[in-house]
């Protein structure tokens, strides 16, 4: 009887421990992206998109939505992103109409997802892995820091619902071809397999999985007969693939994203550096987030040494360091995988190398995105199975050792120690912190457009300026987070400057400021490199560029990095139709312009501390 309740046991308790420690992810509400699809369902986003279009965020009019403002000046005139994500975006449909602002329904939405991820994973170990194994295991997949961001961040629900669906297919296909299951479940995973495609191009790192199996687990079959059974799967990837190219999809001239098929020494980049993080992030918990925002260990041991600023900077990078991590975690599991297969059946042990064979390839397809811990979801199924089995392969070898510890039994409580300190409690410990995080970060990134200090009455006939922002990505949502809340929508937005520094604001004449960049050491990535501009598409002295409106002189760069910038605007700067706005920790303040000749010193910007959401509705 206990045998056969494992099983729901054990999936019982992983999603309670797995929603208990991100419960603050429910009352996290919209943030970023969200708030974009919601104006493109009212028709408030400034190129219009389908229901079941909603990631196509630029493609072919980017110029529009540059106009408007919600991309920079310095965007490059070709940047294009945009996903094929279909299901996931009539999932975002239905959850507007039914629940139209009340954020708990679309995140419990998005729960019902993670769950049947948990589920899914739970019937596909059951069936690879000895029960106690795949328990295990099972737990560990559910306390993978790689599910906070999907889970919290609604737009990211994608990643879920393809997950879900192409587990759920490899499953069955898995059954089918041990002979475990009739040709009705080979049907039911093609099905499976196109829902997931349909969810976004996730699926192709289940898709890895799959190949694996079939190369790996299968050899023992004829060719043709391996060959046959990727042909459905495999068939509705290639055309996924093709609709992608044909139809205009993916991503081109953004330093956030590379799209190998537009610029394969970019991609190529990404996954140099990207595929060490994800394995430091998967086998030794540091966050591979840190790749893209950078760590706080540099500081603090910078503190702790007392070591000068020249001194630290002959020392080897953070990317340097992160890419050690991964090479030392790619070693461990290797190490670990050949420790726990002397120990295991080879049924048991076959299951676990084609796991991880196809998780690492199924990291390749991700890695045109920034590197960020959620993209490692798909593998985590793998990685938590290797920790799983060696967890139950370490006690059950400790339970048979004799009284007097061998260095067989100090190996094996090593390695239970490993598990049970990096796998459960610290990755239970990061995924509450990460939640608590980004849920108070999505807070703030909404209230505060709302306690900006804007006329409602006037709002539609101006232009929101901005000298510069604490994100420059988050900004421009500004105007869609607050006409979700019934707010009157702006006439345009203009951020002015992408570095998150201090700045000199110059008067120049009436019509005309100019903005100085005083933190040289902030700039890094601020426009060349920037969501909307490649890297290697750096600005010059003597570029100008044309807004509706607004005319921008580039004076001076360092490293591509625009540094002295010139604003010249068709109505006086004082006028009624331009709003001046500086971002501060206690919101939006209107900003007083100097006197013609006269400088200013703007501090650099800020967000809001956080705290509780209130958003002010109009009167």
């Amino acid at each position: 009887m206990l045998s056969r309740a494992l099983p729901i046991t054990t999936v019982a308790l992983a999603l309670v421990l797995g929603v208990w420690i991100r419960r603050e992810a429910l009352g996290s509400g919209f943030w970023a992206d969200d708030y974009l699809h919601q104006a493109m369902l009212r028709g408030d986003y400034p190129a219009p998109r389908a229901p079941w279009d909603l990631f196509r965020f630029a493609h072919a009019d980017t110029s529009r939505l540059v106009e408007f403002g919600y991309y920079p000046w310095w965007t490059h005139p070709d940047f294009r992103l945009s996903m094929l994500r279909p299901a996931a975006s009539l999932l975002h449909a239905l959850d507007h109409r039914t629940f139209g602002l009340d954020a708990l329904g679309h995140h419990l939405h998005s729960l019902a997802w993670w769950a049947l991820c948990v589920v899914a994973v739970a019937m596909l170990l059951f069936s690879l892995l000895p029960r106690a194994a795949a328990a295990t295991s099972v737990v560990l997949f559910a306390l993978d820091e790689s599910h906070t961001v999907p889970l919290l961040w609604l737009s990211n629900r994608s990643l879920l619902v393809a997950t879900a669906c192409g587990t759920i297919a490899l499953w069955l296909h898995v059954r089918w071809r041990t002979g475990n299951a009739g040709r009705a479940a080979r049907t039911v995973s093609v099905a499976a397999w196109a829902l997931a495609l349909l969810s976004g191009e996730y699926a192709l790192s289940l898709i890895a999985y799959l190949l694996s199996f079939e190369l790996l687990a299968r050899r023992a079959d004829p060719t043709y007969a391996r060959v046959r059974a990727l042909l459905p799967a495999g068939g509705l990837a290639l055309l996924f693939i093709a609709l992608w190219a044909t139809l205009g999809y993916g991503t081109a001239h953004s330093g956030l994203y590379a799209n190998p098929l537009d610029a394969p020494a970019a991609y190529a980049a990404n996954v140099a550096g990207g595929l060490p993080a994800l394995i430091g992030d998967l086998v030794l918990g540091v966050p591979a987030d840190w790749w893209t925002s950078g760590s706080p260990w540099p500081t603090q041991l910078r503190a702790l040494a007392g070591i000068d600023a020249p001194t630290w900077a002959k020392l080897p990078s953070w990317h340097a360091l992160q890419v050690v991590f991964g090479l030392l975690g790619a070693v461990l599991a290797y190490l670990l995988l050949r420790w726990v297969e002397r120990r295991i059946d080879a049924d048991h042990a076959r299951a676990l190398r084609w796991l991880l064979a196809g998780a690492l390839v199924g990291l390749l397809p991700v890695l045109g995105s920034f590197v960020s811990s959620r993209l490692s979801l798909p593998a985590s199924i793998a990685f938590a199975a290797l920790f799983g089995t060696a967890l139950v392969c370490a006690v059950s070898e400790l339970r048979s050792a004799p009284r007097r510890m061998t260095s067989r039994a100090l190996l094996a409580a090593a390695v239970a120690l490993f598990v049970l300190a990096i796998q459960i409690v610290y990755a239970s410990v990061t995924d509450q912190a990460g939640t608590s995080y980004f849920s108070s970060m999505a807070r703030a990134r909404t209230r505060w457009p709302l306690t900006a200090e804007i006329d409602d009455s006037r709002i539609a006939s101006q232009q929101i300026v901005m000298p510069s922002a604490a994100d420059a990505n988050d900004a421009p949502y500004l105007p869609f987070v607050r006409a979700a809340y019934g707010h009157p929508l702006a006439r345009a937005f203009r951020l002015l400057s992408g570095s998150r520094g201090r700045h000199e604001l110059q008067r120049i004449d009436q019509y005309t400021v100019e903005l100085v960049v005083l933190d040289l050491d902030r700039l890094t990535t601020s426009v060349a490199g920037s969501l909307t501009r490649g890297r290697d598409d750096r600005l010059r002295a003597g570029q100008h560029f044309e807004l509706p409106g607004l005319r921008i002189y580039v004076l001076a760069t360092n490293a591509g990095q625009p540094v002295h910038t010139r604003y010249t605007f068709d109505v006086p700067l004082e006028h009624p139709s331009l709003l001046w706005l500086l971002s501060t920790e206690t919101g939006l303040r209107r900003l007083q312009l100097p006197p013609v000749g006269r400088a200013l010193r703007l501090p650099a910007p800020s967000m809001p501390k956080p705290g509780p959401l209130r958003p002010r509705t109009p009167s």
